[in-house]
């Protein structure tokens, strides 16, 4: 299960797990898993039968409902239950902040600032949205409001009991990567995955 926010690596981990699909090493389900097909695939893997899946999932956008926390904890379970029969295997990547915001404001901000549109403000130092990656590691579907020149409203109600949910979930997941050492983050990725 790769979670992660736009602007961290995505795509290439997208073309890794595509990669391991053409080498029969996993069956690849992307971008974003609804609940109606979210549930019932947890509950096939947690049966003895199903111990030889190899699902290569990728949870980017917008993981609306479960929840991203919520998500973590089923696998969390699915891990401690289906374990060794079945391994599980959770990683990320987080990007510097500031080289977050530059990069998330070339994506999706500097466009509309040009073109002169509304809500998006006149430079990057007046577009400044409060905790957005954290935020966006939460809760992907806060990102639309960001991308539309809307309200930063959501994204400042991130409090303390997000921040502790957020940091108990990353020290939780098997691999947290940094996309400065992303070469690094896939060779562990593969120790772990076993998928080359």
């Amino acid at each position: 299960w790769d979670r992660h926010n736009h602007k961290t690596g995505g795509t290439t981990v997208r073309e890794v797990m595509q990669l391991a699909v053409a080498q029969g090493e996993c069956m690849y389900w992307g971008y974003w898993q609804t609940v109606d097909k979210w549930n019932p695939v947890l509950e096939l893997l947690e049966k003895p039968e199903n111990a030889g899946t190899r699902l290569c999932i990728e949870a980017h956008f917008p993981l609306d409902d479960p929840t991203v926390v919520q998500r973590h904890n089923q696998l969390q379970r699915l891990k401690t239950i289906a374990s060794p029969r079945l391994k599980v295997v959770q990683t990320t990547r987080v990007r510097e902040p500031l080289d977050y915001y530059l990069s998330y404001y070339k994506w999706t901000i500097a466009g509309h600032q040009m073109a002169g549109d509304e809500g998006f403000n006149k430079t990057f130092m007046e577009w400044f949205p409060p905790n957005l990656q954290s935020n966006l590691l939460l809760y992907p579907p806060r990102s639309e409001p960001v991308e539309q020149g809307q309200s930063f409203a959501t994204l400042a109600s991130f409090g303390r009991e997000d921040y502790d949910a957020m940091v108990k979930m990353l020290d939780e997941f098997d691999l947290v990567g940094t996309t400065d050492k992303f070469v690094e983050f896939t060779a562990m990725a593969a120790q772990l995955t076993g998928i080359a």
